[in-house]
């Protein structure tokens, strides 16, 4: 059997070699390649092709995750040569499995990839696509069987407009038929984005009957938190998403079974991720002028739920790259910058250009679209950098491309931005903390720009307890420390409104340990004097009076005494001796 080799693709592991060869020990199940394409298909020209493993070699080049790729290697009797070359991809954080795949492009191995993805190539006559569109179905897979099993039918469109097919049935030691009895259901999401308290719509337009027709709906929910469904007997449903979400939002599974004609049913599931209506957004919005060629002129984008937006920026300005999972998918850049020499601020930036000099950048393309010249300006409504990292940005453009006399393309990009209903945190902390001093949270000066904030709840270390950690303000005593070093406490508030959006927010607190007492420290050097010889005496002369002196005026102080002491001892042959103490 005869590997294929192409640039393209990783070379195979050992443990796949060893799949193949058991590819042709067996006998209860085929491996085989059916192509049928209409007249003016690019790639085979309308012909067909059937080959299997007894006239050609097959090989699996590589596999992971979220993809499959092979292909078919034979010759003709005419010894013409040809290489198939097939790829199926997933999509970005999708588990490759069982299920439909609609609404693909190619090649599935680009970088950034979000919707998945589907590639036929005819490597011998040298013809490939560059912008293929189209649909593929998983019935088996089952890679970690022994051999391996795949069963997948695909439909490609070689060229963007052409509505001429390339038509595939692969299957991989499948026993499975050619064409399903029983029906596909597919589940499309509508909806940019889902979020708590609002209705969502899910569509099961894209399910097939296979046979006959498809005669009942209907939607169901797996898990998570409960929605109510409107019209769940239907095609396209409406449900209403649950309210009070937590913060970071939950996830939904849900279901959706039907039947065709003949009796035969089939089910596919969804995940949707719901927001909480307090978390930060990211999204784009353009309604476009006569600049822009296309037949699409509202674009709304919401980070998530398929579609990405790629954003960076920092004190010199921000750009943002926003991609979106449609069969068509239009592809945009938005660049704002500050005049240079300054940095980029909240507010009005008028009379902007491609390029930012004496005035500030703005500019502006979509599908691969762009201006030679653009003119315009913008409004900075947020901005927040942790050095040249956005953490948020909030703005609104009016973007004219070649001249001021087009409709100009009004947008406005978010990144991590906050609904304004939701209520901003303001805490007042000491400071300087001490061990063992009681310490007050105080977040009394919070907002609400609508309501008012109903309900406080601070939380913090498991070995500090919080006093009144339901009020806005709130206290505790800070803990005893065994060393010398500080403590860092982190104490975080979460807060809810009368409409119920919530925030939260965190305080990281230094808790010091106290500096010893002067009185201590009074009582420590006495005693360091009262052990160390000649250091901070006391000596009383003659009269009872003191004086105090360093070591060396001791010294002097004792010899002087002795010399005096001998002296009349000399005279009175009576010897005294002594040092610090009355004579």
């Amino acid at each position: 059997m005869t590997l294929l080799k192409d640039a393209s693709y990783k070379p195979f592991t050992t443990c796949l070699f060893v799949l193949l060869t058991q590819f042709s020990l067996t006998t209860t199940a085929a491996t085989f390649l059916e192509i049928d394409t209409d007249e003016g298909e690019f790639l085979f020209q309308g012909k067909d092709v059937n080959v299997s493993d007894d006239d050609g070699d097959f090989a699996l080049f590589y596999s992971a995750p979220n993809q499959l790729s092979g292909g078919f290697t034979w010759s003709t009797p005419a010894a013409d040569k040809y290489n198939i070359q097939l790829t199926f991809f997933s999509g970005t954080d999708k588990k490759f499995q069982v299920g439909p795949y609609l609404n693909t492009k190619g090649p599935g191995w680009l970088q950034g990839q979000i919707e998945p993805a589907l590639d036929v190539n005819l490597i011998g006559a040298g013809r490939g696509c560059s912008s293929n569109t189209g649909e593929f179905v998983v019935y088996e897979f089952e890679p970690t069987a022994k051999p391996p099993r795949y069963a997948i039918n695909f439909t490609q469109y070689c060229v963007l407009g052409n509505q001429a097919q390339i038509r595939g049935i692969l299957r991989i030691n499948s026993n499975f038929p050619k064409q399903d009895s029983k029906p596909l259901a597919a589940i499309s999401l509508p909806e940019p984005k889902a979020i708590e308290g609002k209705q969502y719509r899910v569509s099961g337009e894209n399910s097939r009957a296979q046979q006959g027709e498809i005669i009942r709906y209907e939607w169901s929910q797996v898990s998570g938190p409960a929605v109510t469904f409107i019209d769940a007997t239907q095609e396209t449903a409406l449900i209403t998403l649950p309210k009070s979400l937590p913060l970071g939002g939950a996830d939904i599974l849900l279901q959706l079974t039907v039947t065709n004609t003949a009796g035969n049913s089939a089910t596919a599931q969804t995940s949707i991720h719901v927001d909480s209506k307090s978390d930060p957004q990211s999204f784009f919005r353009s309604v476009t002028g006569t600049e822009f060629p296309t037949n699409d002129t509202n674009w709304q984008f919401y980070i998530g739920q398929n579609n990405l937006i790629n954003a960076v920026g920092g004190s010199w300005g921000v750009m943002a790259d926003i991609s979106t999972s449609t069969s068509a998918p239009p592809e945009y850049r938005v660049s704002i910058n500050p005049p240079e020499n300054q940095n980029l601020q909240p507010g009005l930036y008028e009379n902007a250009r491609r390029f930012a000099g004496a005035t500030a950048g703005l500019d502006f393309s979509a599908n691969g679209f762009g201006c030679n010249a653009s003119y315009g300006s913008f409004n900075v409504l947020s901005i927040q950098n942790e050095g040249d990292l956005l953490t948020q940005f909030h703005a609104r453009f009016t973007h004219y491309c070649e001249s001021l006399v087009a409709t100009p393309t009004s947008g406005e990009i978010a990144f991590n931005v906050f609904d304004p209903n939701v209520p901003k945190i303001n805490i007042a902390v000491p400071q300087t903390i001490l061990e063992g001093d009681t310490v007050t949270l105080d977040a009394s000066a919070s907002v609400d720009n609508v309501g008012s904030i109903t309900t406080y709840q601070w939380t913090g270390p498991n070995n500090i307890v919080i006093e009144n950690s339901n009020k806005a303000i709130a206290s505790f005593k800070a803990p005893a420390l065994t060393g010398t070093a500080p403590l860092l406490a982190i104490f975080k508030l979460h807060v809810t409104d009368n409409e119920g959006y919530q925030a939260e927010k965190s305080v990281t607190l230094t808790i010091s340990p106290k500096p010893k007492s002067s009185s201590a420290s009074s009582s420590s050097a006495k005693s360091s004097t009262a052990n160390t010889s000649g250091s901070n005496t006391s000596v009383s002369n003659s009269n009872g009076s003191s004086s105090g002196g360093g070591g060396a005026a001791s010294l002097w102080y004792c010899l002087g005494l002795l010399m005096l002491v001998l002296l009349q001892a000399s005279r009175r042959s009576l010897i005294r001796t002594g040092c610090a103490r009355d004579i």
